[in-house]
């Protein structure tokens, strides 16, 4: 619980000092000092609890993919709250479980039933609701957090697939 509450904290916090440093450098470089920073971070706990083997996984191009997605990911995310408003890029961003859904039944072969089918148009529609495609206040970035939300998505089955 205690793990839950303080990650809650600290995602929002991130995703704010991402759009403030994004306002005075290259979303690029954020991206790069994000993933430095978590890389410092888990670094002794990783040598700590499996040392070097820690850092040869098995299947490596498909982790090496893995990875790839959630920087694109974030590259994705970064660049949309960088002039869309953090809370409207959120909204979009969190459509990735609908696209879930999606792609678990297209790649993993999933049954998709009335009631999951229904569920997917649904948020879609909130979406639609959120990014208002054809009104004067639709801001083409917004679709950065839908692209976002796709590439986090296929992490998603990727990790799925990978377990």
């Amino acid at each position: 619980v205690i793990f839950l509450f303080t990650s809650s904290l600290f995602f929002p916090l991130g995703d704010g000092c991402a759009k403030y440093l994004s306002q005075m450098m290259p979303v690029t470089e954020v991206t790069w000092v994000r993933y430095l920073g978590n890389f410092l971070l888990l670094l002794p706990f990783t040598l700590h609890y499996h040392g070097l083997r820690g850092f040869l996984p098995g299947r490596f191009i498909a982790q090496l993919f893995r990875g790839l997605v959630l920087v694109l990911t974030t590259y994705l995310f970064f660049t949309a709250i960088q002039t869309v408003p953090i809370a409207d890029a959120q909204i979009v961003f969190f459509i990735n479980p609908l696209l879930v859904v999606v792609l678990a039944a297209l790649m993993l072969r999933e049954k998709l039933d009335f009631n999951r089918v229904f569920a997917v148009m649904v948020g879609f529609s909130g979406v639609f609701l959120v990014i208002r495609p054809g009104f004067k206040e639709f801001q083409i970035e917004t679709l950065y957090a839908l692209c976002a939300a796709v590439s986090f998505a296929v992490f998603l089955i990727s990790t799925r697939i990978l377990s």
